[in-house]
């Protein structure tokens, strides 16, 4: 009779975080997502990097280190909060799924199998706080955490597998010659969006099972994620240009496509040769998705914003940085009219995708660099609000509650970034870039956050990835 009485009250204190969280949200969340704030690594299908949470601004407590052995780039946050990284192991290279309890304790894992390096980043935990992810044989398929008898235990394709196959490879005809990159929740509740490395958008519907897809730009790739928003729309950013597309009709359809400049080859510090940005949905009417936004990667890095409506128009083009650090690897934060962008320029990475060529030059300083820009109230273009120097090491993320930017800074002897450098967890203010609180956090080679983004606990920690597993900072 008590343990019956606790379940219950248990149950709807539960219940009612998680609706306090949904209300709390910056940004609408799509049916199909989770509705704790991080059930994505970009937070939301618009890619915004905001979380409705309030993060451990003041932490006074030494940062809890939990390593597991893998690179950790993508921490869903559950509705209980629990916490799904998505790891890719040392040895084998695969990712690992590590569930992790409130309070950073491993409780279990399971291996799984990609067709690439993106694709064993890019998943998400939809409303029922199962992982959707796409393995190597383009499968898209569901891995649910269950407790039987005090054990967690992840089982893989609960409700079965949706073959990807067909979709993914049509167009080149061969085994292994496209994979999926990322996948995202539509805005009909049960659309599932693919994006491949060659091209290929998709939606698969995960009652009915019916797919559709469409190729853009021939010898186009896609090395990022991408983004969903209201009306059934994507955006998605190819090694030559941006995309807007819809799902309307029973099929998808190209709205408009806005070539960029993609400069003369891959910059250090990115992935590929192009726009290392994701896309990013933003604005102040009523689903938040008025804008979409991206940088280039011109000589010196531009800011492009576009209408996102049928025109896809330009409202603005904007230089971002230095001659030496203009480029970057990560998605901005979009929130209301603002975005803040941060330089990855001569950031050193361990292992580049297949095909990434290389870099000019081959080797620069990683001097970094944050910088907010905004829309003008009439849309007639953009202006510059702040720039830190700032050497930012993971992708920033903003706590609209707290109004600040959350990251790790990273520090050294020189502006050449090695295995001896020491980071730090850092606020900034949203309005002037200044910082606001800076506290140590690691040291050393294992400690490297990547460019990967953080995510905010229900408990109000912050949850990052690192070289060797997490690194969670303490309310």
């Amino acid at each position: 009779m008590k343990t019956s009485f606790y379940l219950k009250t248990l149950s709807t204190i539960l219940l009612s975080a998680t609706l306090a969280v949904a209300q709390a949200a910056p940004v609408p969340i799509a049916a199909g997502l989770g509705k704790s704030g991080g059930a994505t690594s970009h937070g939301d299908t618009l890619s915004s990097d905001t979380s409705p949470l309030r993060g451990p601004k003041n932490s006074s407590r030494a940062p809890q280190l939990i390593s597991l052995s893998a690179a950790c780039p993508n921490l869903m946050v559950l509705s209980d909060g629990k916490v799904m990284a998505m790891c890719v192991d040392y040895i084998t290279r695969n990712p690992k799924l590590t569930l992790l309890d409130k309070d950073g304790k491993v409780l279990t894992n399971i291996m799984l199998t990609s067709a690439s390096l993106l694709g064993s980043v890019y998943a998400y935990a939809n409303e029922r706080d199962e992982v959707i992810f796409v393995d190597g044989y383009h499968n898209l398929i569901s891995i649910r955490a269950q407790n039987q008898n005090g054990k967690w235990v992840l089982h893989k394709n609960p409700f079965g597998q949706i073959h990807l196959a067909r979709h993914v490879l049509g167009h080149c005809k061969k085994s292994g010659c496209d994979s999926v990159v990322a996948i995202n929740p539509g805005s009909e509740a049960d659309d599932v969006w693919f994006v491949t490395q060659g091209g290929v958008v998709g939606v698969v519907n995960r009652k009915t099972k019916k797919i559709i897809s469409h190729k853009v730009g021939n010898g186009e790739m896609v090395a990022n994620s991408f983004s969903t928003a209201s009306n059934n729309r994507a955006a998605v950013v190819t090694t030559h240009a941006l995309y807007l597309l819809q799902k309307e009709n029973g099929k998808i359809s190209t709205k408009w496509r806005q070539a960029y400049d993609r400069g003369i080859a891959r910059k250090p510090g990115q992935l590929s040769w192009g726009s290392g940005a994701t896309p990013t949905f933003f604005g102040t009417n009523a689903t938040q998705d008025e804008f979409v936004t991206i940088t280039d990667n011109a000589k010196r890095m531009n800011l492009l914003v576009y209408q996102n409506d049928n025109t896809g128009r330009e409202i603005c083009k904007v230089p971002l940085f230095g001659d030496n650090n203009s480029g970057t690897e990560d998605s901005s934060i979009a929130y209301g009219r603002a975005i803040v962008t941060s330089s990855t320029y001569g950031y050193p990475y361990p292992k580049y995708p297949d095909g990434a060529g290389k870099s000019i030059p081959e080797k620069a300083p990683f001097i970094g660099g944050i910088t907010r820009v905004d829309v003008k109230p009439d849309n007639s273009g953009c202006v510059t609000k702040w720039t830190s120097d700032l050497r930012s090491a993971a992708l920033p993320k903003l706590s609209v509650p707290d109004n600040l930017i959350y990251t790790i800074e990273r520090t050294g002897p020189s502006d050449n970034a090695t295995a001896l450098d020491s980071y730090h967890f850092v606020t900034l203010d949203w309005e002037t870039g200044a910082v606001r609180s800076k506290k140590f956090w690691s040291f050393g080679l294992l400690s490297n956050p990547l460019q990967t983004v953080g995510n905010v606990g229900l408990d109000n920690s912050y949850w990052q990835g690192t070289m060797n597993g997490i690194i969670r900072v303490l309310p």
